[in-house]
């Protein structure tokens, strides 16, 4: 029985002839519409069987179409399976090629991994080949086997080390257990210790009326002890400095810890804390290091010194206070009396404070006075703040103290006492700048008391000096002191007089200046600008002197004035200054010595001719040695002959 199949249709016939035959049906199906719409429109006898005949017709041309279509159906999905099959075979074969360059790529990995093995045992540190021919035993060393063949003296090499390593870490555990024997041991004891502490408090607070007794404060230099131990290293190489100097060579000094003890506290942990991290860091480090090879070595050595400076200075800021200002809680106290033995003594009490970034110690006075001293208490001279300027001639050369906070500045001579000083590192050193600064220190507060007791006298008008030293300049003054004040810097310099003594560069802004008015009747005045150094008497005060008597006079134009600031500035500080009692008074014989010569020049101011006024009589006897005009005054004067002289 014969059968149609269409797919063998579709193989055997070509799909361009199809394509013909479906354009020439078309054109059929065209021309019947064609004519059924003319025989409808014309309508003769037989349309309608025409119509009818080209309307089979058309469906026999419609059922070709539906075989074409079909036809091409097929094609189409035969088309499609034969691409899906040859993609099919395209992506096994893509696959494939992939799996083979994995693999190649796997090989190259492995073989370079082999080439570039490297055995554990190139880093592990052998023992010399001779040292192991001595200590290794026969049947180890196996020597006639190992001096010709390298690979198994190597294996000999590391069978011997092996064992020495067994042997050392036997020896190590039994190290460890000894170790811990003994921590037990100490653990022990250290709990019998604690034990002890309760009844050796209670001894302790049962013997503080002996301590008062016998001015041994044991308990309370234990404290002390106690709390240096969270000082900064520049405080405690202070104190310890102090406290040395205090018990061995100055009892007049005490030393003394204050401040927050628990921040110190806390500030001290982090900062061991941190220490551990970094110490920690750097052993890990090195552990790496040695598994690694020179060129892995050299990375690691730099990301080390980069990881390791950043986590420092990370526990560092995280240990220590803020690095703007911010200074160490804890801060040492030295007292400084000028009596050692009395307790109403005046004294100088200097806290040493600490800052970070930078390291330096400064220094913030206060004076306590006794009751006795109430007068001059409020004087300017006896300022904290200005009694520690200056206090040794390297700080007024440099410059050296910079102010930090109020009343708070840093010294050289501080940074020295705390060891922060590179060129003064010595102890020896430290120790006779401290006893240095300490006698400085006393020798200042002793200046300006007597200083401010002199000015307090000025105030009133009155100067008091030793009669042995007046005797040779005047027996009595006829020029008074009648105003004395304290100014400024500026108004110092808005004096016109005193404009060659700041050009001269001899005063400095933190001087002290004052401002003497001194009269005599009612036509003789004069002005006296008073500069005061922090060194006082160790660098003598300057006056200058304004003179109004028939006219203005300064030491500028006048010869004569001249010659009195020469031997006020001068001659009467180097008489006064070498006598060691005397030499803190040395402003009022300044100024002693000023009237009497201002009294002479006034009394023998006819040489300048006119008549001299009836309110200055000559009260002085001079004899004239010679004949003629004096270039000079009589300003000395004759004790024993009671008349001036030149």
């Amino acid at each position: 029985m014969a059968t149609y199949d269409e797919a063998a249709e579709v193989r055997s016939e070509d799909a361009l002839r199809d394509l013909k035959l479906f354009s020439t049906v078309t054109q059929e199906i065209r021309g019947i519409l064609e004519q059924v719409v003319v025989l409808k429109e014309k309508t003769p006898d037989d349309w309608k069987d025409t119509v009818q005949e080209l309307r089979v017709d058309g469906s026999f041309q419609f059922l070709t179409l539906k075989k074409l279509n079909r036809m091409a159906q097929i094609r189409s999905k035969n088309s499609k399976d034969a691409t899906a099959e040859a993609k099919q075979k395209l992506d096994e074969n893509y696959l494939r090629l992939q799996n083979l360059q994995y693999e190649i790529s796997h090989l190259d990995r492995e073989i370079n991994n082999c080439l570039q093995f490297k055995s554990k045992h190139e880093g592990v540190d052998l023992v010399e080949v001779d040292e192991f021919y001595k200590q290794a035993p026969d049947e180890i060393a196996k020597r006639d086997l190992t001096t010709d063949d390298e690979h198994l003296r190597m294996l000999a090499r590391l069978d011997w080390e092996l064992e020495s390593r067994k042997n050392l870490d036997k020896e190590l555990k039994a190290t460890h257990e000894r170790k811990e024997a003994l921590a037990e041991k100490i653990k022990k004891r250290k709990q019998d210790l604690e034990s002890l502490r309760p009844n050796l408090d209670t001894v302790l607070k049962s013997t503080m009326p002996l301590q008062e007794a016998l001015g041994d404060h044991f308990t309370e230099k234990k404290a002390l002890d106690a709390n240096a131990r969270f000082l900064p290293g520049p405080l405690y190489v202070l104190f310890v400095e102090s406290k040395a100097f205090s018990e061995a060579c100055d009892h007049g000094t005490e030393i003394q810890i204050g401040g927050n003890v628990e921040a110190a506290v806390k500030a001290k942990n982090l900062e061991n804390r941190a220490f551990v991290d970094a110490t920690n860091l750097y052993r890990n480090q090195d552990d790496e290091e040695s598994d690694s090879d020179n060129e892995d070595e050299r990375e690691n050595q730099s990301l080390r010194r980069r990881s390791t400076s950043v986590s420092a200075a990370a526990a560092d800021n995280k240990g220590k206070p803020d690095a703007t200002a911010k200074r160490h809680p804890l801060y040492v106290s030295l007292k400084v009396s000028l009596d050692a033995g009395s307790e109403n003594s005046p004294c100088l009490l200097l806290r040493f404070y600490h800052y970070r970034d930078p390291d330096f110690v400064s220094v913030l006075p206060s004076l306590e006075l006794p009751g006795k001293y109430a007068g001059v208490k409020n004087s300017a001279v006896l300022v904290a703040a200005s009694l520690l300027r200056d206090l040794q001639e390297i700080d007024s050369v440099n410059g050296s103290f910079r102010e930090v906070g109020e009343g708070e500045k840093r010294y050289l001579w501080a940074q020295r006492l705390a060891g922060l000083d590179a060129t003064d590192g010595d102890r020896e050193e430290r120790y006779s700048n401290m006893r240095s600064v300490i006698r400085l220190i006393r020798h200042r507060i002793n200046a300006r008391i007597a200083v401010a007791e002199q000015l307090i006298k000025f105030k009133s008008g009155s100067i008091d000096c030793d009669q042995s030293i007046t005797a040779s300049y005047a027996p009595a003054l006829s020029f008074n002191l009648v105003a004395w004040k304290a100014i400024d810097f500026s108004g110092y310099c808005k004096l016109a007089y005193t404009k060659s003594v700041l050009d001269l560069g001899v005063v400095s802004e933190n001087d002290f200046f004052f401002l003497a008015s001194l009269q005599r009747g009612t036509t003789a005045n004069a002005k006296v600008a008073v500069a005061l150094s922090n060194q006082y008497p160790k660098k003598w005060p300057l006056l200058v002197v304004h003179l109004q008597w028939r006219g203005d006079h300064t030491s500028e134009e006048d010869l004569d004035l001249r010659e009195i600031e020469v031997e006020v500035n001068c001659n009467v500080p180097g008489q006064i200054y070498p006598r060691k009692k005397l030499r803190n008074a040395l402003l009022s014989y300044q100024m002693y010595r000023l009237l009497a010569m201002l009294d002479v020049y006034v009394e023998t101011g006819s040489n300048c001719g006119g008549e001299m006024p009836s309110e200055f009589p000559a009260t002085k006897l001079c004899p004239r040695i010679a004949r003629g005009r004096s270039r000079t005054k009589p300003y000395n004067y004759d004790a024993r002959y009671k008349f001036q002289c030149y």
